[in-house]
Protein backbone atom coordinates (compact mmCIF):
# COMPACT_ATOMS: atom_id res chain seq x y z
CA UNK A 1 0.00 0.00 0.00
CA UNK A 2 2.80 2.55 0.95
CA UNK A 3 4.13 1.79 -3.05
CA UNK A 4 1.24 3.58 -4.13
CA UNK A 5 1.45 6.52 -1.72
CA UNK A 6 5.01 6.99 -2.87
CA UNK A 7 4.26 6.73 -6.44
CA UNK A 8 1.66 9.86 -5.74
CA UNK A 9 3.98 11.61 -4.03
CA UNK A 10 6.71 10.97 -6.62
CA UNK A 11 3.73 12.58 -9.10
CA UNK A 12 3.02 15.76 -7.01
CA UNK A 13 6.64 16.91 -6.74
CA UNK A 14 6.72 16.28 -10.34
CA UNK A 15 4.61 19.35 -10.76
CA UNK A 16 6.00 21.03 -8.20
CA UNK A 17 4.65 20.08 -5.15
CA UNK A 18 5.90 19.20 -2.04
CA UNK A 19 6.83 15.68 -0.34
CA UNK A 20 4.55 14.64 2.13
CA UNK A 21 6.40 15.67 5.75
CA UNK A 22 7.89 12.67 8.38
CA UNK A 23 4.59 13.45 10.15
CA UNK A 24 2.57 12.06 7.51
CA UNK A 25 4.63 8.71 7.15
CA UNK A 26 4.85 8.09 10.96
CA UNK A 27 1.51 9.54 11.82
CA UNK A 28 -0.73 8.12 9.06
CA UNK A 29 -2.78 4.88 8.81
CA UNK A 30 -2.14 3.38 5.29
CA UNK A 31 -2.98 -0.40 5.81
CA UNK A 32 -5.45 -2.40 8.60
CA UNK A 33 -3.38 -2.52 11.82
CA UNK A 34 -2.38 -6.04 13.05
CA UNK A 35 -2.16 -5.29 16.74
CA UNK A 36 -6.22 -5.96 17.39
CA UNK A 37 -7.33 -2.34 16.76
CA UNK A 38 -10.73 -2.29 15.25
CA UNK A 39 -10.92 1.03 12.93
CA UNK A 40 -12.93 2.23 10.40
CA UNK A 41 -11.96 0.98 7.09
CA UNK A 42 -12.88 4.13 4.70
CA UNK A 43 -10.66 6.23 3.14
CA UNK A 44 -10.80 9.24 4.71
CA UNK A 45 -7.80 12.79 4.80
CA UNK A 46 -7.29 15.99 7.22
CA UNK A 47 -5.60 18.99 6.94
CA UNK A 48 -3.84 18.95 10.94
CA UNK A 49 -2.55 22.86 9.92
CA UNK A 50 0.75 24.10 10.22
CA UNK A 51 2.19 21.59 7.85
CA UNK A 52 0.67 18.50 9.36
CA UNK A 53 -1.40 15.84 7.37
CA UNK A 54 -2.85 12.64 8.11
CA UNK A 55 -4.58 9.71 6.04
CA UNK A 56 -5.98 6.83 6.58
CA UNK A 57 -7.30 4.30 4.32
Amino acid sequence: ATKIFKAAEDFFMSVGLYKMTEGFWKNSMITEPNDGRKVVCHPAAWDMGKKDYRIKM
